[in-house]
């Protein structure tokens, strides 16, 4: 094999065969989570100047609800961000730390908090039982909404109900005569505006 294919062609090989053992497997888990990390940034990135600089973001579970004490035990060394499962939380440059933003990712609630325990400056703390992280509340737009366009038709027994049944808050969201209605127990997690099929939510962060 010539140098120049050996280059091309060889390490491309090498590579699979890497990736089929358990460092390899390990390896191409945390690529996977390092590009899924960068995919917000990508977006973000895309926007226009004047949007940069105002970037509304919120930080992860069990952050310090004091921004300056947050910014002094968080050392960004992006150990939250590896650790989410959903890729829900990532870096935004200019902006110390972890961010996140339900209407790029939604946070899944995960039972046991993986973004927090894999925080060892204390930046992010276990909650306090029976309590749930506070990002924003779902908006439903009415006219993309599939329940408010069919409300007066026949064709209401079709109405969709997907952010009803994935809302994993209980008492979130009501379905009154097939209508969602967003109630205060919604943290503003972003599932539902993930799910539905018409992207008639969003999620307005405090």
């Amino acid at each position: 094999m010539q140098r120049k294919d050996f280059f091309k062609d060889g390490l491309k090989e090498i590579t699979k065969e890497i990736l089929k053992t358990p460092i390899g497997s390990y390896i191409d888990e945390r690529l996977q989570s390092f590009i899924k990390a960068l995919e917000p940034f990508a977006i973000h990135h895309s926007e226009s100047q004047k949007e940069k600089t105002n970037i509304l973001f919120v930080r992860p579970p069990g952050s310090n609800p004091d921004p300056n004490a947050f910014n002094e035990l968080c050392t960004a060394c992006n150990d939250c961000i590896i650790a989410c499962p959903h890729y829900a939380i990532f870096k935004f440059n200019g902006i110390h730390g972890p961010i996140m933003n339900p209407n790029y990712k939604a946070c899944h609630i995960c039972d046991d908090y993986p973004c927090i325990a894999a925080c060892e400056t204390k930046a992010l703390m276990p909650l306090k039982e029976d309590t749930l992280p506070y990002f924003g509340y779902a908006q439903i737009e009415q006219e993309k909404c599939l329940n408010f366009e069919l409300i007066n038709t026949k064709k209401r027994k079709l109405n969709c109900s997907i952010c009803y049944d994935v809302c994993p808050v209980e008492d979130a969201i009501e379905l009154k005569n097939k209508v969602p209605t967003v109630l205060e127990n919604c943290i503003g997690c972003g599932i539902c505006k993930h799910q539905c099929p018409e992207s008639a939510i969003k999620i307005i962060i405090e």
